[in-house]
């Protein structure tokens, strides 16, 4: 079942939840991290440092609101974390709130919890096992059989409060029953789909959901009336939300621990300290309370946004908590639930390299040699080693190591800023220089000199980049001729918002414009030529014409004589005949 939703659009390559997962159940693939479910025990670490929410909790609320609507009752399990995490609406007021959602009883886990205790005291005075850890915490159970499961043997064989509390419940019913928990936690949701704890829980919902629902139906706590729970009081087995909480119950039963020291480990670091110090045979004889969450359920999670202060709740939960026993009293006339269970060797062997194989995987990010290994855990893990093998595992990314990608970018950028054959600035408000290209110092500074911490105004006319930096507005490829330097650009400014600086781009054009000024003086020198020689045609032309022009008219006049002569001769040459 995967508890944890993950919204890859919202993780951003911070790498927190890395960072914070002490079993590094995590795979980051693409730049975003996911939860590997396999591997993951629900601490909650990852949805509580996420700086994006990119994490969720996978809701049974519309499972919960359809269970309402079968018409089959349906009982709410509270965990007794409960009345001290929504104490600041007012003691006893959810009990109303959630009769008014559809519930048709509202009951403590607690009474659950009665029975687990009763059943701890029962085989801690039966003894004959080295160390014997507590149950009641799913993310604790799953440590021991994904990570430590040379420890199963000391895991007590009993379920936790809240899968007693929904089989008591329904063995108790007349009828069918639903039984939906509330609480804090967020494994108790995986605990309640484990097909091999069947008969609990029927819909986990975790404080937060609760929360919501409760405000999209307009039910606001303050406005409830404080109501009883509806079962017998469950007395000191309400400490189980804190640490110590379920030591305290088996005291108060009377235990006789014999040979067991009691010990409450709190935290996932503490309880894996323990763990590897139990593999190595250095804890002997203890009865040792687990739980995952620092300060225990009271630092579930899941818990309601407007709890009041850990310590609050943990000194307000130990005053108000009844220390007495659930005697013979409270429990006679009642269905005896199903308590066993099992546990299973889920340990996963994950592929290790070969020292060759994590050295050219360092060599890749640049760690030549173990100087070059920083170990700064800025990419989730604590050493480059460990970053090696889980790239190598296929859990991170060699992009994830933050020094190479800084020192790769600044190198690419060196390079561009090296090799462009633009000048590019980068400008502050106050128009000093922050960053140049090397065209850019070329082109601004005399015989080699610094401009860099130097103002634009010792150079150009800065108006154009005050403009852009009043009114955020880019200008691009304007033509500027700076005479002082005998150059010829385009000139592009652009503002970066995210630096409050402008970028100047200068390409220098001052060749291109030479070409293009020698180009039309050669154009217009054969225009020169090509009308002279048009001019001198037309004068030829004129001249030719002028001697057809009289030729012609000589022709003419000859022509015309003699044709008159030849008619003057004609009549005669008649007459003779």
């Amino acid at each position: 079942m995967n508890v944890i939703d993950f919204r890859a659009s919202r993780c951003r390559h911070c790498y927190k939840c890395v960072r914070a997962c002490s079993l590094k159940a995590i795979r980051v693939k693409d730049g975003h991290a996911g939860v590997l479910a396999d591997r993951c025990i629900l601490c909650g670490r990852c949805l509580s440092v996420c700086p994006q929410n990119a994490k969720t909790v996978h809701s049974e609320r519309g499972k919960a609101a359809g269970f309402l609507k079968e018409g089959i009752p349906v009982i709410a399990s509270v965990a007794p974390s409960e009345s001290e995490m929504f104490a600041g609406a007012g003691r006893g007021r959810l009990v109303c709130a959630l009769k008014k959602l559809g519930f048709a009883a509202v009951r403590e886990t607690s009474e659950g919890a009665a029975f687990v205790t009763r059943e701890y005291k029962r085989q801690i005075e039966a003894g004959g096992r080295k160390n014997l850890l507590t149950t009641c915490c799913p993310g604790a159970v799953e440590l021991v059989e994904k990570y430590y499961p040379s420890q199963i043997g000391a895991l007590l064989p009993v379920v936790s409060p809240m899968t007693a509390h929904a089989r008591l419940l329904k063995e108790e019913a007349d009828g069918p029953v639903r039984v939906v928990f509330l609480g804090p936690c967020i494994a108790k949701k995986r605990e309640a789909a484990d097909e091999r704890n069947p008969g609990g829980a029927d819909a986990v919902l975790t404080f937060q959901e609760l929360e919501d629902w409760l405000e999209e139906e307009g039910i606001a706590l303050k406005d409830c009336e404080p109501s009883e729970f509806d079962n017998p009081d469950p007395a000191v087995n309400r400490l189980y939300p804190a640490t110590g909480g379920i030591l305290a119950s088996l005291a108060a039963f009377g235990t006789d621990f014999g040979p067991y020291r009691r010990l409450a480990v709190d935290g996932l670091d503490s309880c894996m300290r323990l763990l590897e110090d139990m593999e190595n045979g250095k804890v002997e004889n203890c009865l040792i309370e687990l739980s995952i969450c620092e300060d225990g359920c009271l630092n579930g999670p899941a818990a309601p946004k407007a709890k009041s202060s850990l310590y609050q709740m943990k000194a307000d939960l130990k005053r108000d908590v009844s220390k007495k026993e659930t005697d013979s009293d409270w429990f006679a006339g009642r269905a005896e639930p199903k308590l066993a269970r099992e546990f299973a060797d889920r340990h996963m062997e994950e592929p290790r390299p070969s020292e060759e194989e994590i050295r050219d995987i360092l060599r890749r990010i640049g760690k030549m040699t173990g100087a070059d290994e920083l170990n700064c855990g800025a990419c989730g893990y604590p050493s480059c080693r460990a970053k090696a093998v889980a790239v190598y595992q296929g859990k991170a990314e060699i992009e994830m190591c933050i020094p190479y990608m800084h020192e790769k970018a600044e190198s690419l950028a060196n390079v561009v800023m090296d090799t462009t054959p633009n000048a590019v600035l980068l400008i502050a408000p106050n128009m000093d220089i922050r960053e140049a290209s090397a065209s850019a110092r070329r082109l601004f500074g005399k015989n080699g000199a610094q401009i860099v911490g130097r103002n634009l105004k010792e150079f150009i006319v800065t108006e154009a980049v005050e403009q852009v930096f009043a009114s955020h507005e880019n200008r691009y490829t304007e033509k500027h001729e700076y005479l002082e330097f005998g150059r010829i650009v385009l000139q592009t400014l652009v503002y970066v918002k995210e630096l409050d600086m402008v970028l100047a781009i200068f390409v220098d054009i001052t060749e291109e414009e030479e070409r293009a000024r020698k180009d039309q003086e050669q154009r217009l020198e054969m225009v020169a030529m090509a009308q002279k020689v048009i001019d001198r045609q037309m004068m030829v032309a004129q001249e030719i014409a002028g001697l057809l022009g009289e030729t012609t008219a000589e022709t003419k006049v000859t022509l015309t004589k003699i044709s008159r002569s030849l008619l003057e001769e004609t009549p005669e040459r008649g007459n003779r005949l």
